[in-house]
């Protein structure tokens, strides 16, 4: 007869740039491979999505966490006319990096969260657009005139994050909203 040795973890360390978090668990937990099936639709589907969206947030804090530097910046990059087009909107943004790095900023690090506007929308009479927000993590200044020529597309919404306290937080908030994509 086998024996099969039960894998648990008492806690769990994670080292986010200079956040250090401890986890420990009042019960140890299992980590073994679980097999199950979830099924579109059921409460079970529901609470899989809601996991996904925590796990998420938990990841983009870790990464702001070790790529933050004194010149990050928390970007809100607007079209001037509707676009709904979310490959155009990735597109662009694409772009915008590129025209970045031509203009001598090389290496840029950089997380973004789209977000679709609704209230635009109600304002204009029609189904809002598209939006992008960023944070570029990088070690120099950029004055906004190069960052607001880089996008050209529309409107450019430029924060420092130095006095924010938990930038993670900060931008995991547009993840909670009813619509977003990664």
């Amino acid at each position: 007869m086998k024996q099969y040795e039960l894998k648990r973890r008492d806690y769990k360390i994670l080292i986010s740039g200079d956040i250090v978090e401890v986890y420990e668990y009042r019960i140890p937990i299992n980590v073994e491979h679980r097999e199950h099936e979830i099924i579109k639709g059921t409460k079970q589907d529901d609470g899989k999505r809601q996991d996904n969206l925590r796990r998420a947030r938990t990841e983009i804090r870790r990464y702001i966490w070790n790529n933050i530097t004194p010149y990050s910046k928390f970007i809100t990059l607007t079209y001037k006319d509707t676009n709904l087009d979310y490959n155009k909107l990735v597109d662009d943004f694409k772009y915008f990096i590129k025209k970045l790095n031509r203009a001598g900023y090389k290496n840029l690090k950089w997380l973004y969260v789209t977000e679709h506007q609704k209230a635009r929308g109600l304002k204009e009479g029609n189904e809002g657009s598209l939006h992008i927000h960023c944070v570029l993590f990088i070690d120099e200044y950029i004055p906004f005139q190069i960052i607001n020529d880089a996008w050209g597309l529309g409107g450019t919404d430029i924060h420092k994050i130095d006095n924010i306290n938990n930038v993670g937080a900060y931008v995991c908030k547009y993840l909670t909203k009813d619509e977003f994509d990664l």
